[in-house]
């Protein structure tokens, strides 16, 4: 041996083999390429052993366990180095990770002296002068990955967007103008990009206190500045939270001092994602040193929380892609050929089918994503190479040979572009700024509201650590649906038999037990909703509507062996239960938080098919008094019942009082062995109860909170949320309730027109009416008591409303009932008032200043008219729409002329409209955008109440039977009376009186006087609303404003166009005396619209270029002419199919919208954008259509 390693070689078979004394050559290379990592773990005091095997020690955690410490201060200048190795030292003593500092005052060229040996990266932005400035500085240590970097061309912030820890986020450097300066506060958070996808940690000099009484001394009692009240309402908006003042609630601590003033304030900030409270560690100010501001250090740890594994999803986006459902039936048809026969259960062929195809998908995906990551990297060398020989000898065909490439590149590298588009509906998507703007905020919202911070347990302790809470709401969720042991069923069936429930007849019951059809099975795959959550084996139901033909045969047999066998597969019984917040509740307590079960969707399409039987049969057994999910019956119906017997006088002097009852937990309390009896009760046959029995045999849940999933526990009881069978099961379940409460001769109900009304449902909101309550109440706690007793379901005494109706009623000792006693209640989204009048005020009073407020909150976002008509259409008519619906009062007109004018200002920004509120509530066919018109609305809703009246069968439903009987003459005949009729002589109901004054209101409008007394409501010529629109046959019947597009953006466009909005310099001269009129393109003629958008001779080889494009891709000479180029309208003449002109629209479009970013420039638009612009929404606008074959030949160009 000695002799080898003097030699260090030595040959062996032919083979020659080297001895090193040391290590080898490429070993040595190696160990030297570890010098940097092993300077970082020195630097953090970590022990370490480069031996095989590698020895990193277990509590040596700081490189993975996500800890980092963030400090943001104002260092007021560094432009000295004296100062700026003093503020590194201090940084590196306050052992910072992340770093952000504000008035740097460095240039951009003097930026890189921020750049340190410990910065791994620094993000600046600097000012024109030596002022301002703020950067970001990141530890090399942080394994930080930064994606997009955004900067303040005035030095004022900066946002990073990147991963930290498998974590997205955005870090934003602010520094704040010394002024109230809203607009820069709007600005700023307008400008914030991915908010939807990315958690927030902002910090920075904001130059304001957000509370004047605890952030500043002396104590001045100002009121809080505009800045302070943006600030505030944009960190509920996005769930943000001041991690100082979220651990010191009460305490005082101050950022700055001002020797000028001699006071103190806190202006420097932190502000992070809810998500981040329980990883903080500290937060706190350091001294004021250096500069007059005081460094916060913010440490969080395990900044990347332990989630569950990530749940595997099928995107339905793949659904649409040819080639992968292809693959995917081609996989079905593979297994089901293998795998099929008698010896496996249709169960587990099923169970496993699924597991296949997980793996097979996921195979299929990795691949495609590996073939697409190539193809870019070609394509990208191919553009570099062009560019270059484009460098050295330029050529028309080089150019357009790069802008296929380019276009090419951009569809591929926009896959995530696109999953935004599915998640926010391709409807939203046509809507414009819904889904890139508003909506977007929307998911994020609901996203950030979803995780929960803090919980409390049941010893009454806070708890903020993620699994601990997840623990909680387990322990929590397993209590809530484990069922109280009963000794028999004697009770169940002495309630039931003794309220005498109605059955179904014989025919329904057997339609309903006969065996289950491949066409009912198709049809309920056809009938769920697309774009729902997934449950655990994330199969969406768009697989199920793509594969149904292939998939049903199996489901069959799958459904049909499980019910032999009383028991389902195991993950059709299994649950995911995430929870949503209910409002204005303590979101410390678990109770407050609502359940959803996802189920998968295998076990859905089951509950389906029996679901969509029983509605049928349901209408038969199940009262008018309940309402709620059964088919036909609406809401209003319950509300209009309340109104009429609250508001008409009473013919009696007996107190009368209405219970409103507050059902604990009802969905979730309902016992099974009490519903399978009921059933029974009820008359259905045995082969649906075992269907149902199969749905409940066995089921389990987990709960997911915070991303993070407890293992699966037992359900013992409880109707599950999700499940489309859940709502008729629980009318099943209620209904004996309300049947004894109308049969008993002890519960005495509060008589109108003759007519006992006594109980109210909308699924488990109850409303009894009650007349003498000293006597009835008592009997009331004894049905629902009994009622307790065999359904589990609880009624909280407590929280039930007890609401005096007539002043007899004040008379009786009230306070000796266990009921919360009160002259105003909330029942079904509506504020219910003693008075008739006062309704106006606490519903739509109330809804009008909270849409106020919204509107204000909405100004901020920098959205185009259609952006803005959009949130009116989705977010404040429904809200209106409700009220109209379900409230029967006479409203002036006032009223919608002050609601337009508070909609005309926000729509137009406060600015003054250049289109008028009449075109654009017109519908879109006539050109206009469909704004509502909210006056049209309210009498759409009154008009659906009034024409229950004429019906025939109009006393079926019990507020409509009192209406009727409380007039001395026939309703039908007051509709068609002069419009002058005193009425009050027919009937003194304030409700008929109030709809008969808003029909009236109708009547003139529509100029409808003079009706004959048997005037039809329904199909009468002479009411027509459309008719108040002029008709606008051109566009009406080429409808090129809408259909040029599909995106809203470019509606808008084409809109402002055909009504004259844009402002030419003609129209300004004419405006402004002295402004120049002439076109600023040719300098030869009168700026006209006309002129700026055709005959301006500097367009002249544009458009003959474009027509020239669209003659030779359509095969068929367009000649250039203005009504095509202005309008997308093909002149009289020229016939093409429909889906060739709305080509020539959208494509004519583009180059309008072209001129009009080119409105100022003394040159044309250039043709070879215009072809860009033509590529590019060939293949990402156009493939949400059918219209791609149109440009096969326009790709070409």
């Amino acid at each position: 041996m000695a002799l080898l390693r003097h030699k260090q070689e030595i040959i062996f078979e032919n083979n020659l083999i080297r001895i090193f004394p040391g290590f080898s050559p490429s070993t040595a290379a190696k160990r030297r390429s570890y010098i940097d990592i092993k300077r970082m773990l020195r630097e953090a005091n970590i022990k370490y052993s480069l031996l095989y095997p590698a020895k990193l020690k277990v509590e040596n955690q700081c490189l993975h366990d996500g800890t980092v410490n963030f400090v943001s201060w104002n260092v007021k200048g560094l432009n000295h180095e004296l100062k700026r190795k003093k503020v590194c030292s201090h940084l590196t003593g306050l052992n910072a990770k992340i770093v952000f500092l504000q008035e740097t005052h460095l240039l951009t060229k003097d930026q890189f002296r921020l750049q340190k040996d410990w910065t791994g990266l620094m993000f600046h932005s600097s000012f024109i002068k030596k002022t301002r400035g703020v950067g970001i500085l990141i530890h090399r240590t942080v394994p930080f990955v930064a994606s997009d970097v955004v900067s303040d061309p005035e030095g004022r912030y900066v946002m990073v967007m990147g991963n930290l820890y498998n974590s997205k986020m955005i870090l934003i450097n602010v520094y704040a103008p010394n002024v109230d300066d809203k607009e820069f506060m709007q600005n700023l958070f307008a400008s914030i990009p991915n908010v939807n996808t990315h958690k927030i940690i902002m910090a920075g000099d904001f130059n304001c206190v957000l509370n004047p009484l605890l952030d500043r001394t002396p104590v001045t009692g100002g009121t809080t500045s505009n800045t302070a009240k943006i600030i505030t309402q944009f960190l509920n908006d996005h769930n943000l939270s001041d991690p100082w003042r979220f651990l010191n609630p009460n305490s005082r601590t101050y950022s700055f001092y001002s020797p000028v003033h001699y006071s103190y304030s806190r202006i420097d900030y932190f502000f992070i994602d809810n998500n981040f409270l329980p990883t903080i560690k500290s937060c706190k100010y350091d001294t004021i040193v250096i500069s007059d501001h005081a460094p916060l250090v913010l440490e969080l740890k395990s900044i990347s929380p332990s989630y569950s594994p990530r749940r595997w999803r099928l995107n339905p986006l793949l659904l649409a892609d040819e080639n992968c459902t292809e693959f995917i039936s081609k996989q079905i048809s593979f297994f089901l050929e293998t795998n099929t026969s008698t010896e496996v259960s249709a169960g587990t062929l099923w169970e496993t089918l699924k597991a296949f195809l997980r793996g097979q998908i996921i195979s299929y995906l990795s691949h495609r994503n590996k073939l697409e990551t190539k193809k870019v990297s070609e394509l990208r060398n191919e553009i570099t190479r062009i560019d270059e020989e484009q460098a050295r000898r330029p050529s028309e065909a080089l150019h357009r040979k790069r802008q296929a490439l380019h276009t090419e590149l951009n569809i591929l590298t926009t896959k995530e572009t696109e999953q935004l588009i599915y998640k926010s509906r391709q409807h939203y998507y046509e809507h414009g700024e819904k889904a890139n703007k508003l909506l977007a905020q929307q998911i994020h919202k609901q996203e950030v509201h979803n995780a929960i911070p803090v919980i409390t347990n049941k010893n009454g302790e806070e708890i903020i650590d993620h699994n601990k809470i997840m623990h909680t709401f387990r322990d929590y969720y397993k209590s809530l649906y484990s069922t109280e042991p009963k000794e028999d069923n004697t009770q169940s069936n002495a309630f039931l038999d003794n309220s005498q429930i109605p059955q179904i007849d014989a025919l329904s019951a057997e339609e309903l037990d006969k065996p289950l059809t491949l066409t009912e099975l198709l049809d309920a795959i056809k009938s769920l909703q697309s774009g729902k959550s997934s449950g655990s084996d994330g199969y969406p139901v768009e697989f199920y509507k793509k594969f149904s033909t292939r998939l049903a045969p199996l489901f069959l047999v799958t459904f049909t062996e499980a019910k032999d066998h009383q028991i389902l597969p195991q993950t059709f019984r299994q649950a995911l239960i995430t929870v949503f917040p209910k409002q204005n509740k303590d979101l410390l307590q678990c109770a407050s938080y609502r359940p959803i079960s996802l189920l998968n969707n295998d076990v859905k399409i089951l509950s389906k098919i029996l679901a969509r039987r029983m509605e049928k049969v349901l209408p038969s057994v199940i009262s008018q008094d309940q309402t709620g999910f059964i088919k036909g019956r609406h809401l209003s119906s319950n509300l209009r019942r309340l109104f009429n017997v609250i508001y008409s006088p009473a013919k009696s002097n007996t107190p009368e009082i209405l219970l409103s009852l507050d059902a604990e937990k009802a969905f979730d309390m309902i016992e099974w062995n009490y519903l399978f009896i009921a059933l029974e009760k009820f008359g259905f046959g045995p082969n649906i109860c075992a269907w149902i029995k199969l749905l409940y045999t066995s089921p389990e849940a987990s709960v997911c909170i915070n991303k993070i999933c407890s293992d699966y526990f037992k359900l013992e009881r409880g109707t599950r949320q999700g499940c489309p069978l859940s709502p008729l099961l629980f009318a099943i379940a209620i209904e004996p309730l309300a049947v004894h409460c109308r049969n008993s001769y002890q519960i005495k109900g509060i008589v109108r027109e003759g007519l006992e009304q006594k109980i109210s449902l909308y699924a488990d909101d109850m409303v009894l009416y009650i007349s003498d309550p000293e006597n009835t109440v008592p009997a009331v706690l004894t049905a629902l008591t009994e009622f307790q007793k065999i359904s589990g379901l609880r009624i909280n005494l407590n929280k039930s409303i007890l609401f005096p109706v007539n002043s007899q009623a004040y008379n009786i000792k009230l306070d000796t009932l266990p009921f919360t006693i009160a002259d105003q209640f909330k029942y079904l989204g509506v504020n219910i008032t003693s008075k008739h009048k006062a309704l106006y005020q606490q519903n739509f009073g109330v809804c009008m200043e909270k849409i106020k407020q919204d509107l204000h909150r909405w100004s901020t976002l920098h959205l185009t008219l259609a952006g803005r008509i959009n949130i009116v259409k989705m977010n404040i008519l429904p809200k209106l729409l409700f009220l109209f619906q379900n409230i029967s009062i006479y409203i002036n007109k006032s009223f919608f002329k002050q609601f337009d004018s508070i909609i005309t200002s926000f729509i137009w920004n406060s600015k003054h409209p250049r289109i008028r509120r009449a075109t654009l509530q017109r519908p879109q066919a006539e050109g206009g955008m469909a704004l509502p018109n909210f006056q049209f609305y309210y009498w759409a809703a009154n008009i659906q109440a009034i024409k229950t009246w004429t019906e025939i069968n109009a006393q079926t439903q019990a507020w409509s039977a009192i209406e009727v009987k409380s007039c001395s003459t026939s309703l039908y005949s007051l509709l068609c009376s002069p419009i002058n009729e005193s009425y009050r002589k027919y009937t003194n109901n304030p409700i008929v009186l109030y709809s008969l004054r808003i029909w009236n209101q109708i009547r003139k409008h529509f100029k409808m006087e003079n009706l004959l007394s048997v005037a039809p409501l329904q199909g009468n010529h002479l009411f027509q609303p459309s008719q108040v629109y002029p008709v606008f046959n051109t566009w009406k019947t080429k409808q090129r404003i809408h259909l040029s597009s599909i995106c809203a953006k470019h509606r808008i466009i084409q809109l402002k166009i055909i009504y004259r909005a844009h402002l030419s310099r003609l129209k300004l001269s004419k405006m402004f005396p002295g402004q120049d009129p002439t076109c600023e393109r040719c300098n030869q003629a009168p700026a006209s619209l006309g002129h700026m958008f055709w005959a301006c001779t500097k367009l002249t080889s544009f458009w003959t270029k474009i027509f020239k494009c669209l003659s030779d891709s359509l095969s068929i000479t367009i000649p250039p002419n203005p009504l095509t180029a202005v309008f997308g309208v093909l002149p009289d003449g020229l016939e093409l199919e429909k889906d060739k002109q709305t080509v020539i629209a959208f494509t004519t479009l583009l180059a309008r919208r072209l001129i009009l970013l080119n409105w100022k420039y003394p040159n044309s638009p250039l043709i070879s954008q215009w072809e860009t612009d033509v590529l590019y929404w060939k293949k990402s606008n156009f493939q949400l259509e059918d219209l791609y074959k149109f440009f096969s030949k326009l790709g070409k160009i």
